[in-house]
């Protein structure tokens, strides 16, 4: 069996390892590309659960500074009144704002109000369902 140059510079050193020890052994080049395919396959699906656990890891932490935003913002409008409270709904990820009846403590306004709150959520299950992130 005569082995080029070109073969040897294209071989994982295990591979010049087989062919050096038993010349029987020695892998096609289809083998050698299935090998490499699978190599790139593992590589990428290595690269996307690390950028899945990246994303979920910044969404924690948008999440987080949010919820401390609305905190300071609350505090920050005390001083002026009483009748606006701002917060943070981990349903659908996003700000309210209440109007609040400073004597009774009734919630007379939200925004987003309750339906659209509702349908946002339902939204973001449907969507789910739609976009199955493993399909």
């Amino acid at each position: 069996m005569d082995v080029t140059s070109s073969t040897l510079n294209t071989m994982h050193p295990t591979d010049y390892q087989t062919l050096t020890e038993d010349p029987s052994r020695a892998k096609t080049t289809e083998e050698i590309q299935q090998d490499s395919v699978k190599q790139a396959q593992v590589q990428k699906a290595q690269a996307e659960e690390t950028k899945k656990i990246e994303s979920d890891n910044k969404k924690e932490e948008i999440q987080q500074e949010l919820t401390a935003l609305a905190a300071q913002l609350n505090d920050e409008i005390a001083p002026l009144s009483n009748d606006i409270r701002f917060g943070f709904n981990d349903k659908i990820g996003q700000l309210m704002v209440n109007v609040v009846d400073a004597k009774t403590g009734e919630v007379i306004r939200q925004f987003p109000t309750e339906e659209a709150i509702e349908i946002m959520t339902k939204m973001k299950e449907l969507i789910g369902m739609l976009f199955d992130k493993k399909g």
